[in-house]
């Protein structure tokens, strides 16, 4: 990646004679498409446009997905929303060789332009390029390095792009990224968890082309229409590398949900011993609530601060509450547990609301979730007995 930021801030000095250029009969854009990685910024793969021209001795990739260090705090702003990724460009064939080096795949689609469409095309990249134009605001649904290259290319075409059933509704925001995510498991379970009710709504195919892997799939099938003609988006494409070995999505039961099992198993004979002697783990009990009250803690603030899309509402916050932090910390003390007798009360209405939501409220939940939320249940039943 620093390889590939260096290489943009270099060519950022040919942009001035990329604009002057025109583009010969014989160039050729193509639509690019990256495999997904094992890596969390390229779970999703990537999407660029490539511009080729032998005559010219042009032969470059530009990039929507490069984030923008040129702000401070980098990390919270990534969480908060306000990352600014940017447009670059790039030499090809060096910036391949690092997707290679990673053993992405790189697939290649050939657009069906006419010499004014690619030439339209291509200045628009070299003028979205320029330092003033190249930042914009990532959002990960709505407008990233996907539908950037999706937008760009519909905005010049002499014409309208028509997509394939572009209305027709199969999957969820969030079941899209949970399956692309599945390789990294408790990225996943995290993200999920974040990720409020607005990811369960069903999308359309061209909203699910914010994954580059449906940007592929719709410009394949696409056509650029023009009153009673239309021409086939693309004309061929073909694997630039294709990697012996690739990620295998296979929707089996995650480590994650296993370990959340475990541990309520582990509740559960803890509790049989701790009943069987007679006594009361309020350690146990303080492990609980601390793990979801610390919990509750990063969702409010993601649902109340970040701009990130689909983060409120967060139905988990009916299990996760913030408050759980405070019970436990007031579990430290005898005196402090007396003053926080009614606590437990509180929490079995809370859980029993959440098990009556499930089967209410617009929102999936993780299945950890489950394990999580029993295991609790197990201790505040104790706590009532107490």
């Amino acid at each position: 990646m620093k390889k590939l930021i260096l290489s943009a801030v270099l060519t950022v000095l040919s942009l001035a004679v990329f604009a002057a250029m025109q583009l010969s009969p014989q160039s050729k854009v193509s639509l690019i498409t990256y495999g997904p990685s094992v890596e969390l910024h390229g779970m999703y793969g990537h999407s660029a446009i490539r511009v080729t021209d032998e005559l010219q001795g042009v032969d470059v990739v530009y990039n929507y997905g490069i984030f923008s260090f040129s702000k401070p705090n980098f990390v919270y702003r990534f969480a908060k929303g306000q990352t600014d990724y940017l447009l670059a460009k790039f030499d090809f064939k060096r910036s391949a060789q690092e997707y290679i080096k990673d053993n992405r795949s790189i697939y290649e689609q050939d657009l069906n332009l006419s010499p004014k469409e690619k030439q339209q095309l291509f200045d628009a990249l070299v003028v979205n390029a320029l330092p003033k134009n190249r930042e914009y605001r990532y959002n990960f649904f709505e407008d990233n390095c996907a539908t950037r290259v999706r937008d760009i290319v519909e905005k010049n075409v002499d014409g309208k792009v028509k997509w394939a059933d572009p209305e027709e509704t199969r999957q969820t925001y969030r079941g899209w990224i949970n399956h692309y995510q599945q390789v990294m498991p408790w990225a996943n379970f995290g993200i999920d968890l974040v990720v409020g009710a607005p990811a369960d709504r069903k999308i359309n195919r061209y909203e699910e082309m914010f994954l580059p892997d449906w940007v592929k799939d719709q410009f394949g099938k696409g056509k650029i229409v023009k009153g009673n003609r239309s021409k086939p988006l693309v004309t061929e494409g073909r694997w630039i590398f294709q990697p012996e070995e690739t990620l295998s999505y296979n929707n089996h039961i995650s480590i994650v949900t296993w370990f959340f099992l475990l541990l309520f198993l582990a509740t559960v004979l803890l509790t049989m011993k701790e009943q069987k002697k007679q006594k009361h783990y309020f350690w146990l009990d303080g492990i609980w609530y601390l793990v979801f009250g610390l919990v509750g803690v990063v969702l409010t603030w993601f649902a109340l601060v970040s701009e990130h899309p689909a983060m409120h509402p967060n139905y988990n916050l009916a299990w996760a509450l913030p408050t759980h932090l405070i019970y436990a910390i007031g579990l430290v003390k005898t005196s402090w547990r007396n003053k926080f007798s009614w606590y437990p009360k509180f929490t079995a209405i809370a859980i029993v609301l959440f098990g009556i939501s499930i089967f209410i409220v617009p929102q999936q939940f993780a299945s950890p979730v489950i394990w999580m939320v029993g295991s609790l249940a197990i201790r505040v039943g104790v706590g009532l007995r107490r």
